[in-house]
This record gives structure tokens, sequence and C-alpha cells, in this order.
């Protein structure tokens, strides 16, 4: 019975996923029916002149209907696309030239002016008080050797091979995607964060994991008239109102005896953030769930626990700028858990389109094939 109900649940979810892809495909199809593939394609330099073999449009629907994962698509492949396809007679070195860097910036072009023609069709129907939910990770993979030059890897993950990072965020309200970008694996989630803080924009909500959060990024969520919701980062000092070291033993205590306890804190020691933090205690189990992982990661990194850091494992520990009267403490927790939802995406990408699998091919062809 097991067995045939996950059949059944796998089934459906490779239909879901069949449907999501059409749609896309149909939206971005629909864009291409007009000039803009053309334009796009001589503003970003792809397409040079007009008596060339190639368009932008065959080039891009090509790559699209593709059904191979990037490990098996070829040359030879391509080339008899565009040619039943399109009618483009093009050798397979000559194909091979055109997947330069000009053919990156055109597919990122496309991919981005798609996304805000159709977020700009959609009515979203706000179901909460914030224009947008915007849940933002990153997942990583190797690559060949070949490219660790353009994609450097790091430590035990990838010594010697090249590492990409995919940076993706989207919304939770429309569904709709927000930006996604192929960067070095060395450049983490913090440098990411940092550097992108010019796309933050007012009534959203941020749901973002650890490796995001900085006071730069607070202050710009904050100063952007924006909002923010995760967990409190373990360097990050607190003090209550007053500028005073909170008192955890005294507030750990408080929080035994609640189910939710909140109160209006200052988070970090230099750039003192004003916000709300949210605590509530786990169950036995996960905190054992968390001693274990804690022990490992100390063993691996040779250093000590201190005893208010296994303390602070019974506890979820959230901090926030959205008022209670918008976000009680009881719904904190579920709002937060809203973020998983990104990990069901990398887990499709890898799992059914399997983008992880990856042959040296040229590095601008890996790219727009990614893309």
């Amino acid at each position: 019975f097991y067995l045939k109900r996950r059949n059944k649940l796998a089934i459906r979810e490779e239909i879901l996923l069949e449907e999501h892809a059409a749609d896309i495909s149909a939206n971005i199809k629909g864009f291409l029916c007009s000039a803009q593939a053309e334009k796009i394609g001589r503003q970003t330099g792809f397409i040079k002149r007009s008596s060339g073999k190639i368009t932008a449009q065959g080039f891009l629907t090509t790559l699209m209907v593709a059904d191979s994962p990037q490990e098996h698509i070829s040359l030879p492949d391509l080339t008899a696309e565009l040619r039943q396809a399109h009618g483009i007679e093009i050798s397979k070195e000559a194909l091979h030239q055109r997947f330069s860097a000009q053919a990156v910036h055109f597919l990122e072009q496309v991919i981005q002016r798609a996304l805000e023609q159709h977020l700009s069709r959609e009515k979203v129907r706000l179901k909460t008080h914030f224009s947008r939910i915007k849940v933002k990770d990153s997942t990583k993979f190797k690559l060949p050797t070949d490219y660790n030059g353009a994609y450097r890897g790091y430590g035990n993950f990838s010594k010697t091979n090249g590492m990409i990072s995919l940076q993706y965020e989207y919304d939770l309200v429309s569904g709709n995607w927000l930006s996604i970008k192929l960067t070095d694996g060395l450049r983490n989630d913090f440098a990411d964060a940092e550097q992108t803080v010019s796309a933050i924009t007012t009534g959203d909500l941020h749901i973002r994991d650890l490796g995001y959060i900085s006071p730069t990024y607070l202050k710009a969520v904050i100063q952007s008239e924006a909002y923010f919701l995760n967990r409190l980062p373990p360097q990050a000092g607190v003090y209550n109102l007053k500028g005073k070291p909170l008192n955890w033993n005294k507030v750990l205590r408080q929080a035994n005896r609640q189910q939710h306890l909140q109160q209006n804190v200052l988070v970090y020691d230099k750039e003192r953030i004003a916000c709300r933090m949210i605590i509530e205690k786990v169950p036995d189990h996960e905190f054992k769930r968390r001693w274990l992982n804690t022990q490992a990661q100390a063993k691996s990194k040779g250093v000590g626990i201190s005893k208010e850091h296994k303390q602070k494992l019974h506890y979820n520990i959230y901090i926030t700028n959205v008022a209670t009267a918008i976000l009680p403490a009881s719904e904190v927790r579920k709002t937060y858990y809203l973020r998983w939802q990104i990990e069901l995406v990398f887990k499709t990408w890898k799992s059914f389109f399997r983008i992880n699998e990856v042959k040296r091919v040229k590095k601008e062809r890996l790219e727009c094939q990614l893309l």
C-alpha cells in the first residue's frame, strides 16, 4: 500500500512539474512572438548583422525545447533542431563559436525582460499585509576541473574542481521568479546580501536563512521601509532597549513558562538594530538533533561549546521588524518555515532537471544551457 501510494504521489508530482514547465515555456514563447528577441540580441551584441545564419529567436527556442539534461545535449543535437525547426544550416563548429559571453548576456536579458512583462501583467491578489513575500537562497554543485578558473571551488567540497552557485529569489504571494544569477562558488550568501541591497523594495517581507544576515542587510531593509524575518544570528549581541546586554538566563527561564515569549530588543554590537525577538521552546527530540550536529561541527573545527550556546539550542529564536498586530508571535514559526519552499525548488532542479549533471563543454555553452 505504501509503495503504491508513493508511486501515485511521484506521478502526480511529475505531472505538476510538467504543467509548471509548460506555463513558463508558454510565457517565454509568447514573449518571443514579437521582434523583441532580435532587438535584445542586437542590444547585447549577440546578433551583429542581419545576414547572419543564426537568429536570436532560433537560438533561444532551440535551447528551450531540448528535452535532455545538460550533460547529454550535444552540438549535433542542437544543429539538427536549428535545421528542422528553423531552416538554419550551421555547422557544429560555427555553433560552438556562437556560445559566447554575448550569448550568455542575451539569455540573461531575455529571461529578465520576460519576467518583468509577466509581473506587470499579473494582478497579484494580496493575501497578506505585504506587497510580496520574497524568499531567497542558493544552491551549489561541482563542475569539472576545466571550470575552476571561472567558477572556483573551495575546501573539502571541491578543492580542484570548479563550483557554481545559483542565487535564486522568488515571491510566495504571486509564485513568480524575481531573480536568478550564476555566480562563483566562492561568492557566499553573505556577500550576495550585501551586494544586492538595492533590490530591496518598500512593503516586501524578506525571509532568508542565517547566511544572508548582517547589520548592513537589516539596516537596508528598514531604510527601504520593508520587512525582515529570520533567526537570530548566533554571533549577534542582544541588548534591551536601554542598551544593556540581555540576561539570557532570565529570558530563557521566562520562555519556559509560556508558549511564545516576545520582547523588543536591539541586536548587534556596533550598529544596533531595533526589532522584535520571539522565543519558543522546541521538543526534546529536536534539541537532541541540534546538540549532535553542534558537537560534530565543534569537533571538526576544534572549538568548544559554551553553556549559553547549548542552552539556546532548546529554543527557536527569531527576529523581525513586523508589528505584532500583523504577525503574532504564534504565527512567526509557520511564516518563517515558508522559506523551505525554495528547498523544494532546488530539489526539483536537481532531481528532475538534473542541472548538476555537467559535462565538459565551453564555459559559455554551459551557462547558456543552464539558463
